[in-house]
């Protein structure tokens, strides 16, 4: 409109970038981003920026990353990180979010507070409607095979007791790292008239069908102990501090498996336990490594060269962006 601001937009462009790349979140502003990606110091960030971005934190969930993992801290400790419609909404957003991101080898799922996760929300008022209850149950069922499912590996950092639904959100996860050999797994829907239908099926696969019916039927508490007996808690620690640092060593250890490769040994296991169409997934695995990909050729090529352990975040990084043959 031809009227003197006083304001320098380049260098408002500058500070909202640095803002955005400080937090490790993308640049809201489309003017801002428009203007910065026409810039030559853009393009030796163009990959990274595009494959590295942030899925936004909010009240309920804490986001954030490091190079190779990102973590999804379930934020309502004040009602025991109950799973709010809005809380599951945003969890499946993020996982798909991240699943998709090839710079995120990792996603770690941990909580703030007393509790992980005390479940399904039982505290909405009125009467429930067919339409109602076939929504909530499509919302979980469809953000619990969002944890199962992720192609990436999932570690749950559990500091806190889990009951029902967190429960079920722990063992959709590949990796299970408890605080305290006495934190409670309590499956007590039981006691309230309910069944644990939604997570049934990661719960069963994990714990054995004989553990997975005593618990649902008598709604006691299990203890981390038991199941780490069981070698379905890949590891029991102190403090949370220790449990971060268990959490890094799995991280460091995970750079050298490569994404794909992890993705399909998923998909395989789930088949194989839980006995859906496992031969045939046999057979497609088997012969999709035999083609090979190009992921394998360049490990086998690196094994030759006596390189045992490979960045695969930085060769990824190197292929550039939409390699889905990878």
């Amino acid at each position: 409109m031809g009227i003197k601001t006083g304001v320098d937009l380049d260098k408002l462009v500058d500070i909202g970038e640095w803002i955005s790349q400080t937090l490790n979140r993308r640049n809201e502003s489309r003017a801002g981003a428009a203007i910065y990606a026409k810039r030559p110091e853009a393009k030796t960030k163009e990959t990274i920026t595009k494959t590295e971005s942030t899925p936004p934190s909010s009240d309920l969930l804490l986001i954030s990353r490091s190079p190779s993992a990102a973590t999804i801290t379930l934020n309502n400790p004040a009602k025991g990180n109950v799973l709010t419609a809005s809380m599951v909404q945003h969890l499946r957003s993020t996982m798909s979010s991240l699943s998709s991101d090839p710079t995120v080898q990792t996603i770690v799922l941990t909580n703030t507070g007393k509790y992980f996760c005390t479940g399904m929300d039982l505290s909405s008022s009125g009467p429930a409607t067919s339409g109602t209850t076939k929504a909530q149950l499509q919302n979980l069922l469809s953000t619990f095979e969002c944890v199962n499912s992720c192609p990436k590996t999932t570690i749950a950092l559990v500091n806190g007791g889990c009951f029902g639904g967190g429960v079920g959100l722990a063992f959709c996860c590949d990796i299970r790292i408890v605080v305290g050999a006495n934190q409670k797994f309590t499956l007590s829907e039981v006691k309230r008239g309910l069944i644990p239908a939604t997570i049934s099926k990661y719960v069963v696969r994990e714990w054995g069908p004989a553990l997975a019916r005593e618990a649902m039927i008598t709604g006691r508490p299990i203890l981390a102990s038991e199941l780490f007996r069981k070698n379905v808690i890949h590891a029991i620690v102190e403090t949370e501090e220790e449990g971060k640092k268990k959490v890094e060593e799995y991280i460091l250890h995970l750079k050298s498996s490569a994404p794909r490769a992890v993705s399909q040994v998923k998909e395989l296991v789930n088949a194989v336990a839980e006995r859906k169409n496992e031969t045939a997934e046999i057979e497609k695995v088997f012969e999709d490594m035999m083609k090979p990909s190009d992921e394998a050729k360049f490990g086998i090529g690196e094994f030759r060269k006596g390189i045992k352990e490979v960045d695969w975040l930085k060769w990824y990084r190197e292929q550039g962006i939409g390699k889905s043959k990878l």
